[in-house]
């Protein structure tokens, strides 16, 4: 075998092996990659019948794929349109179809790699952007309808509850008001008296409604991948004490992070971070707001504080603050990491050792790589976990933002405290 033969034949392996990895990749966007990337390699080797093979399986795979992809969510459409039940539903499936247009009209697809039958059902997909605009057209009109048919039995319903419920403090008014806004599809509005309901007269129905409703919004929101929405539904679930959604709560918080850009707002364990860093699944993030710990926790032990490796606020953080922060499945997905142990380039006389920790703090070679990342709204100052010029000291940022090399004593109660967690999004 000559060298030109051998750089095809490597070609043609490299190719099969992308073409593997493409067959076995779930994601359309990456399953294109793959396959685009076999083509490239192929067409830039001499055509021999075992390249023209690889690369006419390629271009099916990829053009089947691709076609695939707009039938499933086309019939996802139909199957959702089959179900609508009120306006707001037959918007949704408009709002379902008008994507799907989109993905049409974005996909290129070359039907002479397609089967006949693949061909056929592709082609009863390209109504969809009709499809949205008649039912967008009929859910505004239904809508109408509706407002003027039950705007009479509001006002009955106002009338024959205000003398009685509402004098009763049940919380009832608020409650039927709520369920007549919800059959006008006025769903905002509703959910506005449901609370009223319960948060002013504890009504146990008007929560049972919101929760239900709001649970029905995330599963919208987590079929869509908007994950921005869907932790703003988390969010609100969280408020209202509500807990029995972790699984659907964890699932957001990691796709919120795995898909954040740096200095973005994450939403992990009922508090806002800000992601600063992302070594492959792993996401580094910063507490948003400074914390305030139990001072008797953490800074009465004058003689146990002589560096972050022996301190409370270390202790605190890896045993109290997590324990009480974070739920069982969301303690799993934060990594120990070895906390490299940070000198201070200005007063140089003290030396730590690294640690193993789950929680920690910024050290200031850390703070000057993030510093875009870190809340600039924080009235506090706050710890670094590098040494201060003395034992028993650390560094730490001002109320003005401005690193204090020299350091304080660890037990000074009005320096806070920024957490650090590494989270895998992959666990």
């Amino acid at each position: 075998m000559d060298n030109k033969e051998e750089i095809q034949s490597t070609a043609a392996d490299q190719a099969r092996e992308l073409i593997d990895i493409a067959d076995k990749t779930l994601l359309l966007k990456y399953r294109e990659k793959y396959y685009n990337e076999a083509l490239d390699l192929l067409k830039a080797q001499a055509e021999t019948e075992e390249i023209k093979k690889l690369i006419q399986s390629a271009n099916k795979k990829l053009n089947t794929a691709r076609a695939k992809a707009i039938i499933s969510k086309y019939h996802e459409c139909q199957k959702e349109e089959k179900m609508y039940s009120s306006p707001k539903d037959m918007d949704s499936v408009g709002n379902h179809y008008a994507s799907t247009a989109k993905l049409i009209k974005s996909t290129t697809i070359d039907e002479k790699y397609l089967s006949e039958d693949l061909v056929k059902k592709l082609h009863g997909c390209y109504d969809a952007e009709q499809k949205a605009k008649k039912l967008h057209k009929h859910s505004k009109s239904t809508l109408v309808k509706r407002r003027f048919i039950l705007l009479a039995f509001i006002l009955i319903i106002i009338a024959g509850i205000t003398g009685n419920i509402l004098a009763s403090k049940t919380g009832g008014y608020h409650l039927a008001l709520g369920k007549a806004l919800h059959t006008l599809g006025l769903e905002n509005k509703a959910k506005d008296e449901y609370l009223i309901a319960y948060n002013d007269y504890e009504n146990k129905e008007a929560y049972d409604i919101y929760v239900q409703t709001k649970l029905k919004e995330l599963d919208e929101y987590i079929a869509d991948a908007n994950w921005t929405d869907a932790t703003d539904a988390c969010k609100k679930l969280k408020d209202m004490e509500y807990t029995d959604f972790e699984d659907k709560l964890v699932l957001v918080e990691k796709n919120l992070m795995a898909n954040a850009d740096f200095g973005d707002k994450v939403y992990f364990g009922g508090e806002d971070w800000f992601l600063a860093d992302r070594i492959g699944s792993r996401c580094l993030l910063i507490k948003k707001n400074a914390i305030t710990p139990d001072a008797e926790l953490v800074f009465s032990d004058s003689s146990a504080n002589t560096s972050w490796e022996s301190s409370s606020m270390r202790r605190y953080l890896n045993s109290v603050y997590f324990g009480e922060s974070f739920s069982e499945k969301e303690k799993e997905l934060i990594i120990e990491s070895t906390i490299k142990a940070d000198i201070n380039n200005v007063y140089k006389g003290v030396k730590v050792n690294d640690t193993k920790d789950k929680v920690f703090l910024l050290s200031v070679d850390e703070l000057n790589r993030y510093t875009d990342y870190i809340n600039k709204t924080t009235k506090s100052g706050w710890w670094t976990r590098t040494p201060g010029a003395n034992e028993g000291t650390l560094v730490f940022v001002d109320i003005n933002k401005k690193i204090l090399y020299y350091g304080y004593e660890m037990t000074e109660e009005s320096i806070k405290m920024k957490p650090i967690i590494w989270v895998d999004t992959n666990l």
